[in-house]
């Protein structure tokens, strides 16, 4: 697949998008690649001298799924711990209003 990049002066991507452009260069990222890229494109590098893509080799082993999954169940975890602390305050504001 063809994707348009732009990137710093160590390599890393710092904007990619579908379409040719001024100031972006045309690479190819292997089918393989492709969701990884697109989930972290800083992460991955250019080679202006090999005039190629380098994949990191450290990119978490999670899926887009799973973070979603886990983000809904710290945004209920936090939305448990917020009504917990309303009504301790309201409480707390009742016993020293009597």
């Amino acid at each position: 697949m063809f994707v348009y990049i732009k990137y710093d002066k160590d390599g890393f991507v710092d904007a990619y998008q579908n379409e040719e452009a001024e100031g972006f260069t045309k690479v190819f990222i292997l089918k393989s690649w492709v969701n990884d890229f697109f989930q972290y494109p800083s992460k991955f590098r250019y080679d202006a001298d090999k005039k190629v893509m380098l994949q990191p080799g450290n990119l978490p082993n999670v899926s887009l799924s799973e973070l979603s999954e886990k983000q809904a169940a710290n945004d209920k975890s936090i939305d448990q711990l917020t009504e917990g602390l309303t009504a301790l305050a309201v409480s707390m504001a009742t016993k020293e209003g009597e």
